[in-house]
């Protein structure tokens, strides 16, 4: 072969995989896309929680308690679609959240409060216990429905207790979150 041959053959294979590896290093399942973080749908939910997205621990609002926030303090990145659906929650006061699609295992972390990710988890007692009796929209059992009203949708009432290594300065110890996430475009 020619070297002429041969470095145009390498050029363009060089050109070809350069041009595959920024195609995917860039798509849109990698990086994700903005969702929208709203109030939880259901209206039946508890007041305290009413018209808030609410994410921490302890039965009041503080630093190092429970945040309530409104939309625009709030992100949720959704990273894939479907089945494969990702979405990872950011609040004020350092809470981060991680939902998995199909999953009632919501990962939360909060660096700035030194609570390392936890699992937290709605037992299925109580999943099937708040289940609405009617397949009503705007109707949600405790815990994480997903794909409700629709695909790409999420809907997260969770109240769980706090490990032991989460430092909490309040009585009420458990950790809380509701919220509406919908990654539709």
């Amino acid at each position: 072969m020619r070297t002429t041959t041969l470095a145009a053959a390498t050029a363009a294979t060089v050109t070809a995989v350069g041009l595959s590896l920024a195609a995917c290093s860039s798509s849109e399942s990698e990086t994700g896309n903005a969702g929208t973080v709203s109030p939880p749908v259901d209206t039946s939910v508890k007041d305290q929680w009413e018209d808030a997205i609410s994410i921490g621990v302890g039965n009041k609002q503080g630093h190092g308690l429970v945040t309530q926030s409104v939309a625009d303090q709030v992100t949720a990145r959704c990273i894939d679609e479907g089945d494969t659906l990702k979405i990872e929650f950011t609040a004020p006061d350092g809470w981060q959240a991680m939902l998995t699609h199909g999953s009632q295992i919501v990962k939360v972390k909060n660096d700035d409060l030194g609570y390392p990710e936890h699992d937290f988890e709605t037992r299925e007692g109580i999943i099937e216990a708040t289940q609405p009796k009617n397949d009503e929209p705007n109707r949600f059992s405790m815990g994480v429905t997903w794909d409700k009203p629709g695909p790409g949708e999420v809907e997260v009432q969770l109240e769980d207790e706090t490990p032991p290594h989460w430092v909490v300065d309040s009585p009420y110890k458990e950790f809380a979150m509701y919220a509406h996430i919908s990654c539709v475009n």
